[in-house]
């Protein structure tokens, strides 16, 4: 039933996930669109219609108890074999001025509008944000991972991708609000997932204006998160290419000696590479290189 999140699935594995098994989660985080789609019958009514038939059938059962569910993922990184740790629990809902959950990209409304779609037909959260938290001490990585220990999995598979998945369901309230209480006054850093993250704060902001003020236990209030510390040694973060062109000048004025307070910065010759080798990633220099056109580098 597993699928990697909406915005990493491309057309052909979209398919090959609905093929694989009637009742793949594909089917709820990104149903297919086909052309005779109305506005009464399309990918999140089908979605919706998905979500209710497989909760009344028992294909998904909601847990009885609240829990807090503890991963661990292995994955092979430059070819050492890594393990990433993390929680998924509910979050509050706040707005970013409040300092408490900090974005650090720009969103697009059309990517939010087809989110919000989804969430405003099936009333659910299907994959959650990934976020990140200081950790230095290790006490909440510390207190789960004694909570887990000796303790076989409730659920562990492997996706396509080849990662070794594991997950405890973590029940003890009392190890809840020992959590709560520790990351009560730190901030959570959004590493993915901020399209769903707004999303979410404008269905809460519709649910608000039709219902008026929200109790504090009301579902809109919250998120579902996945949360890694920065600590945690299994955490890997990579850089993204990235092709700059038609800069003006105004922009680029002193941006390599600027850029040089905080990166290793070297030149290099494109020697007839192309535009297309260069977004393929095929050309000469380190792994995490960052790509300036020759003609704009001239400039500064």
């Amino acid at each position: 039933m597993i699928t990697p999140p909406y915005d990493v699935i491309s057309p052909s594995e979209q398919d090959e996930y609905h093929e694989r098994h009637p009742q793949n989660v594909i089917r709820l985080e990104l149903s297919k669109i086909y052309p005779e789609d109305t506005e009464t019958e399309n990918r999140y009514t089908r979605a919706a219609e998905s979500f209710r038939s497989w909760l009344e059938t028992g294909i998904l059962k909601r847990d009885g108890d609240p829990a807090f569910y503890v991963t661990e993922i292995d994955f092979t990184e430059d070819g050492t074999l890594r393990t990433r740790f993390g929680f998924i629990a509910l979050v509050g809902l706040e707005d970013f001025e409040g300092g408490g959950i900090l974005p650090h990209e720009k969103t697009f409304s059309a990517t939010k509008a087809d989110r919000l779609r989804l969430m405003g037909a099936c009333k659910a959260n299907f994959s959650p944000v990934f976020s990140l938290f200081s950790d230095p001490g290790e006490k909440i990585l510390g207190a789960l991972s004694t909570a887990i220990r000796g303790i076989e999995p409730d659920v562990r598979f492997e996706d396509l991708k080849g990662c070794r998945h594991r997950l405890w369901r973590l029940t003890d309230p009392r190890l809840h609000t020992d959590m709560a209480e520790k990351l009560a006054d730190g901030s959570l850093y959004i590493a993915d997932g901020h399209h769903r993250y707004e999303t979410a704060l404008a269905y809460r902001n519709r649910v608000a204006s039709k219902r008026g003020i929200l109790g504090g236990d009301d579902p809109s209030n919250y998120i579902m998160m996945f949360l890694s510390s920065l600590d945690d040694s299994g955490l890997t973060i990579r850089p993204v290419h990235r092709l700059v062109c038609d800069v003006p000048q105004q922009a680029i004025e002193g941006f390599l000696d600027k850029a040089q307070t905080c990166f290793h910065v070297e030149r290099l010759q494109s020697h007839g590479l192309n535009r297309t080798e260069v977004e393929n990633g095929s050309f000469p220099g380190p792994e995490h290189t960052f790509v300036m056109k020759k003609e704009e580098a001239e400039k500064i």
